[in-house]
């Protein structure tokens, strides 16, 4: 399936998966049976979605931040970044806001896995932002 670049140019998974339907996760917690819970989708897009169902289902402050670089030839680079805020840490309203607007900083990963090409380095770059 082709997808055509949104309105930011970035590869528009939200128009192929759609707004309408449901993010099912099981999850073997080490427990007899597995784990399973549900949430509607949010935007179709994969990060947005995920930390939808991280945020209501497991009441876990959390941003998933993903970058998929398609040249002509497929995929070239992808990578992802899960930041979660620790229980004790969650109460402190600052350090979350605080967190929250670094991680809209965080916009240009599927560029940054392009051009590094080494995922350790790439990180690395984006620590810098954390100060």
């Amino acid at each position: 399936m082709e997808l055509p670049p949104n309105a930011l140019g970035k590869l528009d998974v939200g128009a192929a998966v759609g707004q309408d339907g449901y993010l099912y996760v099981v999850r073997d917690v080490g427990y007899a049976y597995p784990y399973a819970s549900t949430v509607e989708l949010v935007s179709g897009e994969i990060g947005d979605d995920v930390t939808h169902y991280l945020v209501n289902s497991e009441q876990t402050p959390s941003a998933l931040v993903l970058g998929v670089f398609v040249g002509s030839s497929g995929v070239q680079a992808a990578g992802g970044l899960l930041i979660q805020v620790l229980p004790k840490a969650a109460r402190d309203e600052t350090l979350v806001q605080t967190l929250e607007s670094r991680v809209s900083a965080l916009s240009d990963l599927h560029h940054c896995c392009r051009r590094e090409r080494r995922y350790q380095k790439s990180l690395s770059n984006y620590w810098e932002i954390w100060g």
